[in-house]
């Protein structure tokens, strides 16, 4: 009877040092302890850092031409810089970003003319294209072409009041 106590004893302390044992050598999670969350602009399953473009657009200067160039018969191109840079394949997205009070004294006839002359066709170049910030218009601007309001703002900018801007 002893021998069988000191037998299962034996066979019980095997068992559990058996399954202390394995616990240790299983493949567990390495747990890091800074732990580096993908921003927004990596795709986490892929190898590529993919980077945004600014460009700025201002009614204060010719900065449209970033964007598009114009011949003499009011043709309009896409710039080499817009064309660089949507080749480009670590490029995710390039924002056209405005933000200044340049707009302010826009009425709705020259609202109709940027948006028709100028946002739409550089919107319209690529999909990674973008629109990012915030155009500042009169109030009584935008009021008359609600159509063009929806479209800048489906592309990414917002709309304020010239007198919300803080200088």
């Amino acid at each position: 009877m002893k021998n069988i106590k000191q037998i299962t004893l034996i066979f019980a302390l095997g068992l559990a040092g058996a399954s202390m044992f394995s616990a240790c050598e299983r493949d567990e999670p390495v747990i890091n302890p800074n732990p580096i969350t993908p921003t927004d602009s990596v795709k986490p399953t892929d190898t590529i850092q993919y980077r945004d473009i600014e460009l700025f657009y201002s009614a204060y200067d010719d900065s449209y031409k970033q964007f598009l160039t114009y011949d003499n018969g009011f043709l309009y191109y896409y710039s080499p810089e817009l064309m660089h840079y949507d080749s480009m394949p670590d490029v995710r997205y390039i924002y056209m970003v405005v933000g200044d009070d340049s707009f302010g004294n826009y009425n709705y006839i020259t609202i109709k003319s940027m948006v028709q002359q100028h946002l739409k066709p550089v919107m319209g170049f690529s999909d990674k294209m973008r629109g990012k910030g915030t155009f500042y218009f009169h109030p009584e601007g935008i009021h008359p072409i609600p159509e063009d309001s929806l479209w800048i703002t489906k592309q990414g900018w917002t709309i304020k009041s010239i007198y919300d801007y803080e200088r």
